[in-house]
């Protein structure tokens, strides 16, 4: 093990490299295809105990995976092992302030271990450091196994590690991480989209949904996909369905729970969304121009309807539903969904 350095030209200035950094640290999925998404269970601005401050090269790995009633305990052990004290927002003195958060790597895979990583942002320096921390017995495969360092220098953008020169972890920071990192920072993105995204999601817990998106993803979408008759691609298909009913499960659980729902999901196609709300417990129809071959593969609760002139739909045996219930088309679950 020796200390690896990369380093890129970037014209990225100070504000440009905290916002890919947040980039990074909200949404890890983006670049690291192995992740779901990732759970941050505490963020605190902290000041060093003594001067001069030197971050550790390595922290000890928690004992046992992160929950509510043990969260605390770890905060406590990270602060003390980095030599930091907590501050109260707010607080006028900006020197050698450092941030420390502890952030759960979620797997796509829903079998995978969780990862865990402590990450300090050092706002003086424009730096970064990474720490894995998680249990021993894990064996985590979701983010590097060693610390690391980025810090913006001028005129470039520089990653600091101690790893062997033929880590695979290490190439994919420098090859993949550091030129995304850039691209983020100098990418023009629109505000509006932002907020729009932020805000469909925000409407469900991100933890309920990856919980409620595995289980439904076990319970249906696993066996749709080795049967799927259509012509179409299942993993695509399938597990897109699997991800709009999670998000509108959990939507209808928080505005009355154990409460059944009444439904028409128009343009229904291969009506997968259809079955796996009905076997839920909600009552609905479906309804499209053509017949797919699955539908007749569905048990007999399932509503699937072919029907064209939709102002008879919403004038006859349809009209409770739609008046009552929700009508949802798959254009509009897209966009609640990433």
């Amino acid at each position: 093990m020796t200390e690896m350095t990369k380093s890129l030209e970037t014209a990225l200035t100070s504000d440009l490299f905290w916002e890919s950094i947040n980039i990074l640290l909200s949404k890890p999925h983006v670049i690291n295809k192995r992740l779901w998404g990732s759970k941050i269970w505490f963020r605190n601005t902290c000041k060093p105990k003594s001067t001069p401050f030197k971050l550790p090269a390595t922290l000890h790995l928690l004992s046992d995976l992160v929950a509510t009633d043990n969260v605390e305990q770890y905060k406590i052990q990270i602060l003390n092992e980095l030599d930091v004290d907590n501050i109260l927002p707010n607080t006028s003195d900006n020197e050698d302030q450092v941030e420390v958060l502890l952030m759960e790597l979620l797997p796509k895979n829903y079998s995978d271990k969780q990862g865990y990583q402590v990450a300090c942002l050092w706002k003086d320096k424009s730096s970064i450091t990474f720490y894995d921390v998680t249990p021993l017995n894990q064996e985590q495969k979701l983010c590097p196994d060693f610390s690391y360092t980025i810090q913006l220098n001028t005129n470039h953008i520089l990653l600091t590690a101690i790893s062997d020169e033929n880590s695979k972890s290490f190439k994919w920071l420098s090859n993949t991480l550091l030129p995304q990192l850039i691209k983020w920072g100098t990418e023009s993105e629109s505000s509006t989209k932002s907020n729009m995204c932020n805000e469909s999601l925000s409407l469900v817990s991100q933890t309920k949904y990856y919980e409620k998106y595995n289980d439904l993803k076990v319970k249906y979408g696993k066996e749709m996909v080795k049967i799927w008759p259509e012509c179409t691609d299942a993993s695509k298909f399938v597990y897109e369905d699997v991800a709009i009913a999670a998000y509108l499960l959990l939507l209808w659980e928080r505005e009355e729970p154990r409460s059944s729902k009444s439904f028409v999901d128009l343009g229904c196609g291969n009506g997968l969304l259809v079955y796996i709300l009905s076997q839920e417990g909600h009552t609905g129809v479906g309804i499209d121009v053509r017949k797919r071959n699955i539908w007749d593969m569905y048990p007999p609760g399932v509503v699937l309807q072919t029907q064209i002139d939709l102002r008879f739909l919403a004038l006859k045996e349809y009209a409770l539903l739609v008046t009552i219930g929700y009508i949802y088309k798959k254009n509009i679950h897209n966009t609640a969904i990433e």
